[in-house]
């Protein structure tokens, strides 16, 4: 578990009908285009299929992508490339890589006040079966690491988790709180 680095970061819109999977893909080409650190490379869609992600952009680092779930879209930012530091380090970098892949798409001048993020539930996901297995200890270590960073977002607010138990499943765990701040104020806390 101290070994993973393949990292997944979900946030659900407020309103799942306020992205459509066409404007997601004119916008992440856009990207790609941006000269910036990231090496972007390729879109894909994947509308067809039921299962998964619709729309990806894939990059060296970390691909995005649009995932849609019983009613409910997600945007995931899914590390793929080792980072330094201990696991609550890249946890918290893989944080702040999300937040800021969703800001930048709440202040798109196409999406700009109608797409919003619920900031007050975070999707965790290990994505690498060998280093994580979904098993109870590894889902108390994994809540171990995220406790103390989600104590420094959500400060005196409350927070729980909600954990897949399969073990067919990846590791998962979804941190909930009663409020949704905007991602803008928890950006600066991670800083």
């Amino acid at each position: 578990m101290q070994r993973l680095q393949k990292i997944n970061i979900g946030w659900n819109l407020r309103d799942p009908k306020m992205l459509r999977d066409e404007e997601l893909f004119r916008i992440f080409n856009e990207w790609i285009s941006e000269n910036s650190d990231e090496v972007l490379i390729d879109v894909a869609d994947y509308k067809h299929l039921h299962h998964g992600p619709t729309t990806i952009l894939i990059g060296h680092s970390a691909n995005y992508f649009l995932e849609t779930k019983d009613q409910q879209k997600s945007v995931v930012y899914a590390r793929k490339q080792p980072q330094d530091g201990d696991l609550s380090k890249r946890l918290t970098l893989t944080l702040q890589s999300s937040i800021q892949c969703c800001i930048k798409l709440e202040n798109h001048s196409e999406l700009q006040g109608r797409v919003k993020f619920n900031g007050g539930e975070i999707q965790f996901i290990a994505n690498d079966r060998l280093q994580a297995a979904n098993t109870e200890e590894n889902r108390q270590c994994f809540q171990q690491h995220l406790s103390p960073i989600l104590d420094t977002l959500y400060g005196s607010q409350k927070y729980t988790f909600e954990c897949i138990n399969q073990s067919e499943d990846r590791l998962a765990v979804t941190a909930r709180t009663t409020s949704s701040p905007d991602l803008s104020d928890l950006i600066e806390k991670l800083e």
